[in-house]
């Protein structure tokens, strides 16, 4: 969390791509929605999927999740 946080406060008003692996991703994602970790388990992401949040004066907005639309028709599995 620390780590997010350091990357929005370097980069305001930017946009900024976070790569990292599932576990950590959904760990943020939990975070910043403000569930407790061991909801984690109740969310699947598909290896390569790209989730956006939007931040707002340190508010986190979920926008997209487990999007797999780069991957092309018939690739979705």
């Amino acid at each position: 969390w620390t780590a997010v946080q350091d990357i929005l406060i370097q980069h305001q008003a930017s946009a900024v791509a976070i790569v990292s692996h599932n576990l950590a991703i959904l760990a943020y994602i939990c975070k910043a929605l403000g569930v407790p970790l061991s909801v984690f388990r109740r969310l699947r992401q598909q290896t390569g999927s790209l989730s956006l949040f939007e931040v707002n004066d340190g508010h986190h907005t979920l926008v997209r999740f487990n999007d797999v639309c780069h991957y092309g028709a018939g690739n979705r599995e």
